[in-house]
């Protein structure tokens, strides 16, 4: 009489694992993908606000700030700490400004969208690695 064994064969086992390899190498980098879009979609909000913010500050002074810090309330870094948000003024008279969130710590490995920006004109731009930068801007 044959006794029976119950459990799984070392090939078995092996099978499974090979399988749940395959599984998570297609996952994870959809997921990394989802949370650096998700983070980036806190840098544009910041962008807008500071710019926003920019635009009262000319109603109520008559000019642009570069000391957002002190004169906006602070800016930076984003609430979530993955961007760098800072203004940048032309040369005098500041007639414009451009808000600038470039990417820190961990999100800055999202190479599709280092930066992102904003100025007074409402122009949008980013810099990265595709072609299509305008993607940055779709959340």
């Amino acid at each position: 009489m044959k006794s029976k064994l119950a459990g799984f064969t070392l090939v078995e086992m092996m099978i499974v694992v090979a399988i749940v390899a395959i599984l998570a190498s297609l996952a994870v980098p959809s997921y990394q993908r989802y949370v650096r879009e998700s983070r980036r979609a806190e840098a544009l909000t910041s962008v807008q606000r500071v710019a926003a913010l920019e635009e009262q500050f000319y109603f109520a002074n008559g000019r642009y700030t570069d000391n957002a810090a002190n004169e906006l309330g602070g800016i930076s870094p984003t609430p979530g700490g993955f961007y760098n948000v800072a203004v940048v003024l032309p040369a005098a008279p500041a007639v414009g400004f451009t808000v600038t969130a470039t990417a820190i710590g961990t999100q800055a490995a999202d190479h599709e969208c280092e930066t992102i920006s904003l100025n007074n004109a409402a122009t949008r731009d980013a810099t990265g690695t595709t072609g299509d930068q305008t993607r940055c801007w779709r959340n």
